[in-house]
């Protein structure tokens, strides 16, 4: 089974449970779920064969056996129980409504804290740990499903073998307020009023704002919405959200043919453009000792390493917003050297020029502020 289809399967259960309470949902509610999970459109016959799946899942006797020729259905001399729960369907006039029946049996957790958990372990989902977070992710569901969570162990071992380095929030909890917010905003697609900080010059705005979902880059989180004042795509960052208001008497769309992972696939980080800028294509040349990083690491999905002869290695990327890795070959010294495009090694040697030029007019304030006398800066 491919992800995508993994993907399918788990989308059309949760939108069978949401929808069941309202009175079930249809197959057009169902496509629709499919292609949010797989970014294309299945046709009808495609959401019933995973409905049929879906509830052999849940109940492994929905279809028998076929029978061989002659053979007559055996009498079990008892009628066999219903499934504690599973999907059943309705027919109400010309549609066929899907429902979730039974009881789940879910720990007392709450559904906001959740949601947490999962975006706290979303930014290892999508990267290296991406296939053993899908597969705990799997059995977890499997056991929630039969009413035996593991929820609260898994944390408990995540919490005392797991240690996540690198900068995090410094108001968590306020950050969760604003994601909760936001994502009930999403949800009933209403629009939001955000108190802003400015960054380069310190003023507080305000912004009426489409929300349209999250960026996380390097345990950073972003919101991606359309700014009304701009009229286009912006990117706020959540620690820089002053205040919310939830606009409740508004309602947008989001586009139908957007999409996040489109919208920032050939971005570097969290620079893109509405419309995304053309693409081109970025070498780098690695020393020895740096090549093992880009054998071992794939920096960006387009990354494509080429061994050459001396033991380095030559690596390309396709960017629309190259201007973003500056700060990161900085990084790297004369260990990691642009050899294309002609623009962006000149940038890094400009930047590179700033900073030396920083550090001495530093030293010359400080040895005419101390008379000479050698002080660490």
């Amino acid at each position: 089974m491919t992800r995508d289809e993994q993907r399918a399967y788990l989308q059309i259960m949760f939108k069978i449970m949401e929808k069941t309470p309202g009175g079930g949902a249809t197959i057009e509610d169902l496509i629709q779920a499919y292609e949010e999970a797989t970014e294309r459109r299945p046709s009808e016959r495609t959401v019933y064969r995973y409905i049929e799946k879906l509830e052999l899942f849940f109940d492994p006797l929905a279809r028998g056996e076929d029978l061989e020729e002659g053979e007559e259905e055996e009498d079990m001399g008892e009628e066999l129980a219903p499934p504690l729960m599973g999907i059943k369907r309705e027919k109400r006039g010309r549609k066929t409504y899907y429902l979730f029946e039974g009881d789940l049996q879910l720990p007392s957790l709450d559904l906001n804290q959740a949601l947490l958990a999962v975006l706290n372990l979303y930014p290892q989902h999508v990267h290296i740990l991406k296939e053993s977070f899908d597969s705990v992710t799997r059995h977890m569901l499997k056991d929630i499903i039969s009413g035996i969570s593991m929820y609260s162990q898994v944390i408990d071992h995540l919490q005392k073998n797991v240690h996540v380095a690198g900068p995090v929030p410094a108001d968590p909890e306020k950050n969760a307020n604003i994601m909760l917010e936001i994502f009930q905003a999403i949800r009933f697609k209403k629009r939001i009023c955000l108190e802003y900080l400015r960054t380069y010059d310190g003023v507080i705005t305000r912004r009426e704002v489409e929300p349209y979902g999250f960026l996380s880059r390097l345990n950073n989180w972003y919101l991606v919405g359309k700014c009304l004042e701009k009229g286009e795509l912006r990117l706020f960052s959540l620690p820089h959200i002053r205040d919310l208001e939830t606009l409740d008497k508004t309602h947008f769309e989001i586009p139908r043919e957007f999409s996040l992972k489109n919208f920032y696939r050939h971005s570097w980080g969290v620079w893109t453009q509405d419309p995304p800028p053309k693409t081109e294509e970025v070498v780098l040349l690695a020393d020895r000792g740096a090549a093992e990083r880009f054998r071992a690491l794939k920096f960006h999905p387009s990354q494509k390493v080429t061994e050459l002869s001396s033991g380095r290695v030559e690596v390309s990327f396709y960017l629309g917003e190259a201007g973003e890795m500056v700060p990161w070959l900085l990084s790297w010294g004369t260990k990691v050297m642009v050899k294309e495009p002609d623009w962006l090694r000149e940038e890094v040697k400009s930047a590179l020029r700033s900073i030396g030029e920083e550090y001495e007019r530093m030293e010359r304030e400080n040895s005419k502020n101390f008379g000479g006398e050698n002080r660490n800066i």
